[in-house]
């Protein structure tokens, strides 16, 4: 027997498969077997995207099981939320068909992705006519920077609090106050019907005022899911962060002066074509909490009903609360173990 050598292993994937379970792919480990970093690594992912059909894919509602005959009916994936998710963990994004469209609309798409995917090589191209030296050896890939520097993320470190290019904006949307449940739930169905591309961040409700939220858009779909418990409400030794004296830094400047409030906060970034800023935080801004609710304090607070049943069922039956891992945010970024919630979950 004389084993083969292969220099390069090229992976096509299907147009409907999702990108991040290839890239975990190579994490695992499993007893008994090398894992797959052992004897190979991931070079680079790229993304062909269709330059003629791209912007409607993403505001649609369709599911993948509505508009693909060979998937499973209960594939309940949003279409947009994948197309979103492909493009966001890529190492090279391929602008495919670009001559099909005009200058305008190609210059509005590529501007597109540039927000989602600030890092990603980006090439225009015909037929995918492009030279194997842009997608194969770029030694690109990199997991940690992948999942936790996606575009939104990084809109959120940014200290412009709006940029537009080609009628492509993005907006951050700050406040230190919490939202009330049953008003947040009215702005959700509102934010739905704004036209907005992206929506991505962190919020606090007043309901749960221990946790924090993890708000992701994408299109007309909004999904607000648990995210963990804010630093404030835990001993600093529990932060898990033992070894990492600069985040803990980080984390102490996302503190407000109020030491009531801490790192609680609403920080969640939106992009879209045409951005109005002023219309978002308007409607927002009317979830938040009067100064007569901000007085009755947070013990009145969690007597209120909100959709949230299930925050914090995952954290149940921890014991080691030295070990155990709190999912809180960092300044302006996820946490680690929940990796794929970076990559638009």
């Amino acid at each position: 027997y004389q084993r083969r050598v292969h220099g390069y292993l090229l992976i096509e994937s299907t147009g409907i498969a999702e990108t991040m379970p290839v890239a975990e792919a190579f994490t695992f480990e499993i007893e008994g077997y090398e894992p797959l970093t052992a004897i190979s690594r991931l070079d680079t992912m790229v993304t062909v995207v269709d330059c003629v059909s791209f912007l409607e894919n993403v505001n649609t509602e369709y599911l993948v099981s509505q508009r693909y005959k060979d998937v499973p009916e209960e594939d309940e994936r949003p279409l947009a939320q994948l197309f979103i998710d492909q493009v966001e963990c890529a190492t090279v994004l391929l602008l495919n068909k670009t001559d099909c469209v005009t200058p305008q609309q190609r210059a509005e798409v590529q501007s597109m992705l540039k927000q989602l995917n600030p890092d990603a090589a980006l090439y225009t191209t015909q037929y995918c006519d492009i030279p194997l030296s842009a997608i194969l050896h770029t030694n690109s890939f990199d997991f940690t920077k992948i999942t936790l520097n996606p575009g939104w993320l990084q809109s959120l470190r940014d200290e412009k609090p709006e940029t537009e290019v080609y009628g492509l904006g993005s907006f951050v949307y700050r406040r230190r106050r919490p939202f009330h449940p049953s008003r947040l739930e009215q702005c959700v169905e509102q934010v739905k019907r704004m036209g907005l591309l992206r929506g991505k961040g962190f919020f606090w409700v007043a309901s749960r005022n221990s946790d924090y939220g993890e708000w992701s858009q994408v299109g007309r779909t909004i999904e607000l899911d648990y995210g963990g418990r804010w630093y404030v409400t835990l001993p600093e030794e529990h932060w898990n962060l033992k070894d990492s004296p600069q985040a803990v830094a980080h984390i102490r400047e996302t503190f407000d002066p109020d030491k009531l409030i801490g790192d609680r906060r609403q920080e969640i970034v939106f992009i879209a074509r045409h951005l109005d800023p002023a219309a978002i935080s308007k409607l927002l801004d009317t979830a938040l909490l009067t100064d007569q609710e901000w007085a009755l304090g947070e013990v009145e607070w969690e007597e209120w009903e909100d959709e949230f049943d299930d925050w914090g069922e995952e954290e149940e039956g921890e014991e080691d609360e030295e070990c155990h891992d709190h999912h809180s945010p960092l300044p302006s970024s996820p946490n680690p173990s929940k990796l794929k919630m970076a990559c638009g979950v």
